[in-house]
């Protein structure tokens, strides 16, 4: 007996949300959000009109109906699709091409302002580590058995292993605070900012969209997904490479759903992310290695081809995110897949 299911998610809303545009006469990701509605081909929503989009369809009102957010996360832990590699590069790199100046403006005002912020962090904590430790070297001389110099040997007094360990400290800290504050807000606006571009009948990008993890609406969110992801990568990373590594890569996509569905808690965008990159486990490691790979590509062509890559890579995974789990508000052609 063969049976089929559906491949993408179809949108979810909130109950109570009025069809009512925001300022801009455009839909927001927070229009959608606690509900979900199957659709089929072609889908009219209940007679309302519906707009195709290089990824699907999108529906231009918010609906009322569907699925409880219960029974949303019940299909996104059961429901497969196939992995389809050239569709997503080809429907990634379209996007790309649509908003390529938006997303190397985006690309080279970030790095500006992260470069700037932790340049000037690491200036000021080098010069205070260097003046503390100014005096807490000793040089000793060496002499072989029959008392002849052999060479010097500069140590650390005990003073200067605690200052060592006090600087330790506070770059931990300071680490923790921009990864959390400022790195991870940074991360959960691009993925925004191209999400809401599919939400758009144009596929165009707005620039304030790359500023839109710092909402209140949002950063909060995001802020509390940060800290047990950096705690938890950085501990594993001290135990071995190998397990860090692997836990970031399966919260690859914890943080566009906490964005996407504030119903969700922390703990359980990080399950659902650890269970979707578990289930193409192969085929998203194989995704991530060709990203790596055209990032060092983009690097090696002068550093300058990182402010191209970049994007290029953002869109594919908005793509992947899009199809294995679905955005909010645009909803791709059902694929069904027989099962045994």
């Amino acid at each position: 007996m063969t049976g089929v299911q559906t491949c993408a998610l179809p949108i979810l809303t909130t109950p109570g949300y009025q069809n009512i545009p925001t300022a801009d006469g455009e839909p927001t990701a927070t229009d959608y959000s606690e509900k979900n509605a199957l659709v089929g081909e072609n889908p009219t929503y209940g007679g309302l009109p519906s707009y195709p989009t290089p990824y699907g369809t999108s529906a231009t009102t918010v609906l009322t109906t569907g699925y409880s957010p219960d029974e949303f996360e019940a299909t996104l832990r059961t429901r497969y699709c196939e992995f389809a590699w050239s569709k997503y590069f080809q429907e990634g790199w379209a996007l790309y091409k649509h908003n390529w100046v938006y997303l190397l403006l985006a690309a080279l005002m970030w790095f500006v302002i992260l470069v700037a912020i932790q340049g000037s962090i690491g200036v000021v904590l080098s010069i205070a580590r260097a003046i503390m430790l100014h005096d807490q070297t000793r040089t000793e001389v060496l002499y072989d058995s029959k008392g002849a110099v052999i060479g010097t040997e500069t140590r650390m007094t005990p003073l200067g292993y605690m200052i060592e360990f006090i600087f330790f400290v506070i770059n931990m800290i300071i680490s923790f605070c921009i990864f959390v504050f400022l790195h991870y807000p940074v991360i959960g606006s691009w993925w925004l900012a191209i999400f809401n571009a599919m939400r758009r009948d144009t596929q165009q990008i707005r620039f304030k969209d790359f500023f839109s993890g710092f909402a209140t609406l949002y950063y909060p969110r995001v802020a509390s997904l940060a800290i047990p992801i950096f705690v938890l990568t950085t501990l594993l990373s001290f135990l071995l490479w190998i397990p860090g590594i692997y836990f970031s890569l399966t919260m690859l996509f914890a943080l566009p759903l906490i964005m996407e569905h504030p119903s969700m808690g922390v703990t359980q965008v990080m399950g659902h992310s650890f269970a979707i990159f578990h289930r193409y486990f192969c085929a998203m490691l194989g995704f991530v290695i060709i990203s790596i790979l055209v990032y060092i590509l983009g690097f090696l062509c002068l550093i300058v081809g990182v402010f191209f890559a970049a994007p290029i890579i953002s869109c594919w995974y908005a793509i992947v995110y899009h199809h294995l789990i679905g955005v909010n508000g645009v909803i791709p052609w059902p694929t069904v897949i027989p099962k045994a």
